[in-house]
């Protein structure tokens, strides 16, 4: 017997990375074994107190918005189950009784999580904060956890108040680490740095906030950044939603949800503060341990943490072939040590050092050798090493 969808009103703006992100996230719920009879309105403000009263009448089932100003006490006042998400300011929900839920994401983790990357990665002269414009709460929630975790390790954190941002950006003692709100105060400051002379990286490095592709990778020198979970967010919000919905609970609720940070993506706007070395050391010793594994490219730029254009930089600086050739040869690397130490059959070999396809890995064998894996076999002994595991390799001579 199917269920009767629910008729849900999602009421959140998508125009932005951030935004898509989150509309994933609900997306993903919703077509996860969830029958909803989802209406998006991409402007939370059309959601009008009049447009939530039609909704109680039309009988839909839940709502789950982003808040605004203008509906926030009326989708509190709502007897329709209701999921509001909010930048960490709620309303007052003293002796609300309607069956909605506001909820946040952790907004001061994020600040903290770039305040302990710019620590862990350079020794800066001093720290700068550029909140959004028009000063918004999770703009300053952001902003308290930056300066509250630099705080612990007696470090001031300069916030820029407005007006002449290339002056305050000339003021800060150098080298800085600047962390902006978002991604694109983070290119306003890159900008305006390129256009007052300001050296970035080399005088002052410059973190972002939710790693909206489309400007960091797109600025010159692109944009680094900390990827914000907004799909998880979103997804705990529309599971919340099911739950009230099935529930009806009478009492109003606020919840803080910790869907995290992913990751801060290394671009260029920080490239000089780390030792670049470490890179290129941290994607061999990545490789070494699991070439035979089946690992892709992709595998590997993820396990660093950096843009596919930062990696591909770090290895040519080093004189490194790809990371597709690296990977391939430290898988013939081990085929090599099977041959002469072994008589295991090739399609087992292959399966050991990560090749699917025995065919294919015949091939890339003899183009790498000239030989035939048979070949290869006959030409060496095999008793001075038989059961011996491959011998570890060590990474040197990489300096920054």
């Amino acid at each position: 017997m199917h269920r009767k969808p629910k008729k849900v009103i999602a009421a959140m703006p998508i125009a932005n990375t951030p935004g898509r992100r989150r509309l994933g996230g609900l997306l993903r719920y919703a077509n996860s074994g969830h029958p909803w009879n989802l209406q998006l309105l991409t402007d939370p403000q059309t959601l009008t107190p009049q447009a939530i009263a039609d909704a109680e009448k039309s009988g839909v089932d839940g709502i789950i918005a982003i808040a605004d100003k203008a509906n926030v006490a009326a989708l509190a006042a709502s007897p329709i189950p209701t999921v509001v998400m909010c930048d960490g300011k709620y309303p007052s929900l003293h002796g609300l009784r309607s069956p909605t839920l506001f909820i946040s994401n952790d907004e001061i983790a994020g600040g903290e999580t770039v305040a302990e990357f710019f620590r862990s990665h350079g020794t800066y002269a001093s720290y700068g904060f550029v909140p959004d414009e028009a000063g918004r709460i999770w703009s300053r929630l952001r902003e308290r956890g930056f300066r509250q975790h630099l705080g612990r390790f007696s470090q001031r954190v300069h916030t820029f108040g407005g007006g002449d941002l290339a002056a305050w950006l000339r003021k800060l003692p150098k080298p800085a680490a600047v962390m902006a709100a978002y991604d694109f105060r983070a290119k306003d400051v890159v900008e305006t740095c390129n256009a007052a002379g300001i050296d970035v990286p080399r005088q002052v490095s410059v973190v972002g906030m939710d790693n909206d592709e489309l400007i960091c990778d797109y600025t010159s020198p692109t944009i680094t950044s900390l990827t914000v979970d907004h799909e998880a967010y979103t997804y705990a919000a529309a599971k919340l939603l099911d739950e009230l919905m099935r529930s009806r609970r009478k009492r109003g609720q606020e919840r803080k949800i910790l869907t995290g940070h992913k990751q801060v993506v290394e671009r260029e706007s920080t490239a000089y503060m780390a030792s670049s070395a470490h890179i290129v050391t941290k994607a061999m010793d990545f490789i070494a341990e699991n070439a035979c594994r089946g690992i892709t490219v992709e595998d590997v730029i993820s396990h660093l943490g950096v843009s596919r254009r930062l990696a591909y930089l770090r290895f040519a600086q080093y004189g490194r072939q790809s990371i597709r050739r690296e990977i391939e040869k430290c898988r013939l690397e081990k085929v090599r040590y099977y041959l002469k130490s072994s008589r295991l059959p090739v399609g087992r070999i292959s399966i050991l050092c990560g090749y699917e396809n025995p065919q294919r890995l015949m091939y890339v064998f003899k183009s790498s050798t000239g030989m035939t894996m048979t070949e290869y076999r006959r030409a060496h002994s095999a008793n001075s090493c038989k059961g011996m595991p491959p011998p570890v390799k060590t990474i040197s001579g990489l300096h920054a």
